[in-house]
């Protein structure tokens, strides 16, 4: 038996386990960004109307638009209003409704209209982005959950935070490394057989009926003769659109807003996750750096790696920023060249001979952990996508890594949406 069968709790065999685990943790994830789904969607409706109008249709809203702005025109340290416009970029300006006030009472609300910022923020990307995916998975597993209605929060303010708090501890124990089930959704995508079965030792006996239900299916199938080898290093990954798909895209959406140390890429796209955030947590995780860590501790024995003949040694080893993305060029199962393209300046070959399938072996550890990829390329059915390194390097590094995989994902593999 091996370890990840003495993990409590973890049965990855069972599809009733399964069944358990998109209702304990995809399920809040759910229910959450649809309830704060639809509170942005009741408060939007009065986007270009006066304050006036919103208390005359529903005097519970003008509190979400005014609540907590000083006498300054500053918003307080928990300003409800200022919870609003980060999370949904719905607001008045500050100053505009203390000076209306200000003037002539009440009757300044008929001036001060309720605005909605032109990009959208991060905030509402994240809770859009997991209530697509988690509504998928939902579906394709029968899961049925309850939903906070809106007239709650509506009702009683402070429940929103408690709302925010949930989905914020959802989110991160859903997240690899903290729940077994995602991790074993993360080493499914892009891994040989023959390095799963060992990892899992119960998955031979109980495969066809979860890649059913997760949806799995091959995405590479090696040019040899042997049948046995075919099937050992046959590279599995996630049907578009399948639960298994969408769980991984839950997780890479994660790792992008919740995202906050000083990169310039998620600092755009995660300022407002962490602002909101700090409502209910004075430090937010960082999810990806928290993988990142994890990964290193795992691969730091690692010396597989050494086994690559020197001419590949520099192209196959994880490494610095900026040098990640590779071609195999196949012969057959056999690798003749590593293609490295930077621009005109930048290009470069590494030739010799070597067994894909003995590079499969050797890359297995980062692999199952995601560090690597080796994928489909959209433009040579000879050759092979290589990306080294994902979780290398400081933040930084790891953060523009990341980003630059989306890149490579979008532009050079084909099926890109099962990636990201």
């Amino acid at each position: 038996m091996g370890y990840y069968e003495e993990i409590p709790g973890f049965e990855y065999w069972n599809v009733e386990a399964w069944k358990k685990y998109i209702r304990d943790y995809i399920g809040p994830i759910y229910s959450t960004t649809k309830t704060l789904l639809e509170l942005k969607d009741y408060l939007e409706r009065y986007v270009g109307k006066s304050l006036k109008a919103v208390k005359e249709d529903d005097e519970r809203v003008l509190k979400f638009f005014v609540g907590g702005i000083n006498e300054s025109g500053n918003y307080t340290e928990r300003s409800l209003a200022k919870l609003i416009r980060l999370m949904y970029g719905i607001y008045v300006e500050p100053t505009e409704f203390v000076s209306a006030v200000e003037a002539v009472g009440e009757e300044g609300l008929e001036g001060v209209e309720v605005l909605k910022e032109k990009e959208e923020s991060g905030f509402l990307k994240l809770i859009e982005k997991l209530n697509d995916l988690s509504s998928g998975v939902l579906e394709k597993s029968g899961t049925k959950v309850e939903v906070t209605p809106t007239s709650e929060i509506l009702t009683s303010p402070n429940k929103l935070l408690d709302v925010l708090k949930e989905l914020y501890e959802a989110s991160v124990s859903f997240s690899v490394p903290y729940n077994p089930y995602t991790f074993f959704i993360l080493t499914t995508n892009d891994a040989h057989w023959r390095a799963l079965k060992s990892m899992y030792t119960k998955l031979p006996e109980v495969f066809e009926k979860l890649s059913d239900l997760l949806g799995l299916e091959p995405i590479f199938i090696p040019p040899v003769d042997s049948e046995k080898l075919r099937k050992e290093y046959t590279i599995w990954s996630h049907k578009i659109g399948g639960i298994a798909n969408r769980i991984y895209k839950m997780q890479t959406t994660l790792w992008v807003y919740f995202s906050f140390h000083d990169y310039w890429y998620f600092r755009k796209v995660a300022e407002r996750t962490l602002e909101v955030f700090k409502f209910i947590t004075p430090s937010p995780e960082d999810l990806l750096i928290t993988y990142a860590k994890t990964v290193k501790e795992a691969l730091k024995d690692w010396q597989e790696i050494e086994k690559v003949p020197n001419e590949f040694k520099e192209a196959i080893k994880p490494g610095r920023i900026g040098t990640n993305y590779y071609i195999l060029i196949l012969r057959g199962s056999i690798i003749t060249k590593i293609h490295y393209e930077a621009g005109s300046r930048n290009s470069r070959d590494y030739k010799g001979e070597f067994s894909l399938l003995r590079l499969l072996d050797i890359l297995a550890p980062p692999l199952l952990l995601g560090n690597v990829k080796i994928m489909p390329t959209n433009k040579n059915p000879n050759a092979l996508i290589y990306y080294k390194g994902i979780f290398e390097g400081g933040d930084e590094e790891i953060s523009s890594n990341i980003y630059y995989f989306f890149w490579v994902v979008s532009n050079n593999v084909k099926d890109p949406e099962r990636w990201f």
